[in-house]
C-alpha cells in the first residue's frame, strides 16, 4: 500500500513484545523451544478518528493484512 511505512521494533517494551522475543523467532521451523511467529502492530491513528472506529478503513486494513499473510504463506509454500 502506498504511503505505509513498515518497520521492525528493536526494543520490546510490552508483555506481548516480550513474549514474542522470548518464545519466537523469524524463521520457518521450530528452533529449540521457539516457534515461528508474525507479530503485527498497527498504529491506532490509522483507523480511529475522534475516538471513533473508522469501520471502512479498519476493514481495508484487515484485507491488506490478510492478503500480506497469504502472500507470505504462498512464498514459503505454507498453504
Amino acid at each position: 500500500m502506498p504511503g505505509f511505512n513498515i518497520g521492525k521494533n528493536s526494543v520490546y517494551l510490552s508483555v506481548y513484545d516480550h513474549l514474542c522475543a522470548t518464545l519466537s523467532w523469524d524463521g520457518l521451523s521450530l528452533k529449540k523451544h521457539r516457534v515461528p511467529v508474525i507479530h503485527q502492530e498497527t498504529d491506532e491513528s490509522l483507523y480511529i478518528t475522534s475516538d471513533q472506529l473508522d469501520q471502512k478503513t479498519l476493514q481495508h486494513l484487515r484485507q491488506v493484512f490478510a492478503e500480506s499473510i497469504w502472500a507470505t504463506m504462498q512464498y514459503f509454500d505454507l498453504n
